[in-house]
């Protein structure tokens, strides 16, 4: 029996070294590695025996940006919480980056041993292409909101015009060019309704995907988001602005569906904002929380739709300024996806004065290793 123990554990470690995953065995009580493979070498471009001699010199060389997410996961870690996927950016001697992906999973903890087991990979190409796929789909976002503007917005100014002409002209014009106007207004509304519909829908079956968060850096992708919408200020006549307490923000979220989030208070400041008008996306970091507020001097809320603002099919929609039809949905599903971040959101708003939401998501404090 203990030769097969033996052979098996000899099996085990030549599979290990095939492996293109870093995958060790750490005892955190000496400090030490008890086992670790090859493929560490060629990941990290570091030597194996450097860190076998001193292995929190391994913090050295996580991205500073990163460091106070890793400490924190690797505390984690040490109260029992195994820790699935934890991604960091690793700087190579060379000064280059990866991004590399870490699972760790309890294997012994008693008085006398604490043992883990983890594996570690590169997943530089899988960041590249989704942060690729996550910029198309912020660019997508913001043109389809852009482009119901450009059209919902003069086939209503079309429609109101032809309305006009009808009440102006009411004594003048034939009934054959009355059959005509209805026929502008008609086929204006059906036009109108439909590229609202299809913005809708786009919103809702984003936002129904399935759920996965990962480790983002906000102002990037909000300052993306208003990158777009400013290209075409003069085509939606508002003015957009970013303010942000710090240069980054770091944190962990579903990236489609929480960016579908700012993207849509965005898109509904614009519905409710005057030509001119100010929008602002403001982000501020407290001690224990991140804050974003998207800001609008628009023409506020009613009152009356303040409790049922929230509401699936709420009570609370209203067209907006040019006419844009709303299902009321959105605001019920943003305070979802919110809440699944366990988080919060609320509205200040008064009528003429503009509206502000807040979203507020809690921030961990870090704790020495």
């Amino acid at each position: 029996m203990q030769t097969n123990n033996i052979e098996y554990n000899e099996l085990i470690r030549k599979l290990a070294n095939l492996s293109d995953q870093v995958i060790f065995l750490f005892d955190l009580k000496n400090n030490r590695f008890i086992e670790i493979n090859p493929y560490f070498e060629e990941l990290t471009g570091l030597s194996k025996q450097k860190f076998r001699e001193n292995p929190s010199s391994i913090l050295d060389y996580v991205h500073k940006e990163d460091k106070e997410y890793v400490l924190q996961r690797f505390n984690e870690l040490k109260d029992g919480e195994v820790k699935k996927k934890v991604e960091f950016r690793f700087v190579q001697p060379d000064l280059s980056e990866k991004w590399i992906c870490l699972s760790a999973y309890i294997l012994i903890n008693t008085a006398d041993s604490f043992v883990f087991a983890g594996f570690a990979e590169d997943i530089s190409t899988q960041k590249e292409y989704l942060n690729q796929l996550l910029r198309i789909n912020s660019r997508k976002n913001s043109t389809m909101e852009i482009l119901s503007h450009d059209l919902a917005g003069p086939l209503g100014t079309i429609q109101s015009l032809v309305s006009l002409i009808e009440k102006k002209e009411k004594d003048r014009i034939s009934v054959e060019a009355l059959k005509y106007t209805e026929m502008i207004k008609e086929t204006c509304k059906r036009s109108i309704n439909l590229i609202t519909e299809f913005v809708n829908q786009e919103f809702i079956e984003s936002t129904m995907v399935t759920t996965k968060k990962d480790r983002i850096e906000l102002v990037e992708r909000i300052k993306s988001i208003i990158d777009y919408y400013k290209v075409s200020e003069q085509a939606i006549q508002k003015n957009f602005e970013l303010e942000s307490s710090e240069e980054k923000f770091w944190l962990e979220v579903d990236d489609l569906k929480f960016m579908q989030v700012i993207n849509n208070l965005i898109s509904n400041a614009i519905k409710f904002t005057k030509d001119d008008g100010i929008i602002r996306v403001i982000l501020e970091q407290e001690k224990d929380k991140f804050i974003i507020k998207v800001k609008d001097d628009g023409v506020g809320i009613p009152k009356k739709f303040h409790p049922y603002l929230f509401d699936k099919f709420t009570k609370a929609r209203r067209p907006g300024l040019r006419g844009e039809k709303s299902i009321g949905l959105g605001m019920s599903i943003i305070k979802t996806i919110v809440e699944y971040h366990n988080g919060v959101i609320w509205f200040e708003s008064e009528e003429n004065k503009g509206t502000t939401f807040v979203i507020e998501l809690p921030h961990r404090e870090i704790r020495n290793v």
